[in-house]
């Protein structure tokens, strides 16, 4: 019994003076229903959640709170943790990067 099977035979269609494209079953164009589709496809993760720039930080929190299920203290840039009473209008043009407000969190303090 040998280890090495023999390759299975492929049979070329080609015709002299014209170049093969490929030899084999996949040689020639998918059927029309195969071909594929463009912009017909919505977004996959949904956009990030907004709040208007009058709002205090204590409702980016509870809104954080609410979807996590758990309670989180909240920080800006992972560098501190801002009031509450903070307005977020003002936490962003501080503290934004490129138009955003960025909130990281823990489930407990991350310092002191």
């Amino acid at each position: 019994m040998s280890l090495f099977r023999e390759a299975p035979r492929v049979w070329s269609t080609h015709r002299p003076g014209i170049p093969p494209r490929c030899a084999g079953p996949r040689a020639q164009p998918p059927p029309p229903h195969q071909k594929p589709l463009r912009g017909q496809f919505t977004a996959l993760s949904p956009p990030p959640p907004q709040i208007s720039g009058e709002k205090p930080f204590r409702e980016v929190v509870a809104f954080l709170n609410k979807s996590l299920g758990i309670s989180i203290f909240a920080y800006l840039n992972g560098a501190f943790a801002p009031s509450l009473d903070e307005l977020v209008g003002v936490l962003s043009k501080s503290h934004g990067v490129s138009g955003q407000l960025i909130v990281n969190y823990a489930s407990t303090p991350a310092w002191g």
